[in-house]
């Protein structure tokens, strides 16, 4: 706390000292204006970040099972599309023929 002897409002620092409190304490204005100055002080950009640049890149993979498993999820994919081009154009051979 700084001394000041504007005001007359005493503070007592320790047993035989007396400190005066400033009397004009900041406005509510200039406290949020310090506010929103420090915000924009510390704000980060989230793209420029090590964690953001990493998010963007992949890895390759070499292990067999990350391997086996793309493949099986790749094969269900196209059996389950496969089905439904199948199935349409069973449906569609039926009703060209009548």
């Amino acid at each position: 706390m700084t001394c000041v002897r504007m005001c007359s409002t005493p503070v007592q620092q320790d047993a035989s000292s007396y400190c005066y409190k400033p009397c004009d304490s900041p406005s509510v204005i200039d406290v949020e204006q310090k506010v929103e100055q420090l915000k924009e002080k510390l704000t980060v950009d989230r793209k420029s970040t090590s964690m953001y640049k990493r998010s963007l890149r992949s890895v390759y993979e070499n292990r067999t099972s990350a391997k086996t498993i793309g493949i099986m999820g790749a094969a269900i994919i196209a059996s389950v599309i496969g089905l439904f081009v199948f199935f349409d154009c069973l449906r569609w051979k039926q009703d060209n023929k009548q």
